[in-house]
């Protein structure tokens, strides 16, 4: 299953926008469960929080 997920940061200068698509994989002989895709999407939304904070936003769109 692919997710795209995104956000609006507020600024000192302009809101941007930051996007990311993900892709959920079923784990092999399991089934994907709403907790583990939310556990997922929750991870991918906090590293990708943390890579553009650390890189200075560069490269992020401008809302």
């Amino acid at each position: 299953m692919r997710v795209k997920i995104w956000f609006e940061l507020k600024t000192d200068h302009s809101p941007v926008r930051i996007e990311k698509g993900i892709t959920l994989s079923r784990p092999e002989g399991k089934v994907l469960t709403e907790t583990m895709a939310a556990a997922a999407i929750n991870h991918s939304i906090s590293k990708l929080i943390e890579d553009n904070i650390n890189s200075g936003f560069e490269g992020v769109k401008e809302a």
